[in-house]
């Protein structure tokens, strides 16, 4: 009897996963077509760059977060980027998990797979490296400043493993309108501990309802821009979060100034 139940248990997750997984796909398809995307040539001129440069090694990718129509960009930059071999996205472990108990888990779901149909998977920042299960126990008893240490060194291992990796990532943390001041320090570490690493940022703006502007800003790292570790890595890290956050202004407002 224990086997029967654990049979019919089996089963009903294997539907309920295949069941949330054609909803992902029929979500992605109408979502296509209900919104239209605007990358203008110079944009996909880089886009053609960075897919070279996949032919090499890894690239983190950046961009702002306004609304949470922004998910539907990736599956956009994924169709462009075809030497992408693993793509991640670092993300708090209570929006990746679901918790059926709690409100929201079944978009949970339906999220986790729409990443799935267009490869790309979510790195937990709770976790001790990447593709291994939560430790919950052990991280509960961590501080926060260790599990932040575990969190970067997962992250280099992922970029530092290959060619064709690649880590997106939003530096404000949270969906919000604004930029400038915003932008948290992960980004900025990242890009320390992995200084030849290309970093290409990408503007996300709106023009009505439907249409999702995207501009794509060329690519650098901190070996190509010249810059030069001090002694104070607190003041370095503030230095490449401005150099970041400066590029990504200077795609969302090219008439001024940065």
């Amino acid at each position: 009897m224990e086997r029967l139940f654990k049979h019919r248990d089996e089963v009903k997750e294997k539907l309920q996963q295949r069941a949330l997984g054609l909803l992902a796909t029929a979500s992605l398809f109408v979502a296509e077509k209900f919104y239209t995307f605007d990358l203008d040539e110079e944009s996909k001129q880089r886009l053609r760059e960075v897919n070279e440069e996949l032919k090499q090694g890894s690239v983190i990718i950046y961009a702002n977060h306004p609304s949470t129509k922004d998910v539907l960009v990736i599956p956009l930059l994924r169709e462009h980027l075809s030497n992408v071999k693993k793509a991640g996205i670092p993300m708090a472990e209570k929006y990746t998990t679901p918790n059926w108990q709690k409100k929201g888990s079944f978009g949970i779901s339906v999220f986790d797979k729409l990443m799935r149909v267009v490869g790309v998977r979510f790195l937990p920042t709770h976790q001790r490296g990447i593709n291994v299960e939560p430790a919950f126990r052990f991280l509960r008893r961590e501080k926060k400043a260790d599990r932040g240490h575990r969190v970067m060194e997962a992250m280099f291992d992922f970029l530092s493993n290959g060619a064709g990796n690649v880590v997106g990532i939003t530096p404000t943390g949270t969906r919000t309108p604004e930029v400038e001041g915003k932008f948290r320090t992960g980004l900025a570490r990242m890009m320390l501990g992995n200084q030849n690493v290309p970093v290409v940022p990408v503007a996300i703006s709106y023009e009505g309802s439907r249409t999702i502007c995207l501009r794509v800003g060329e690519s650098f790292s901190l070996t190509s821009v010249g810059f030069e570790a001090g002694d104070n890595k607190g003041k370095d890290i503030k230095k490449v979060t401005r150099l970041c956050e400066n590029r990504m202004l200077g795609l969302l407002n090219p008439e001024k100034e940065v």
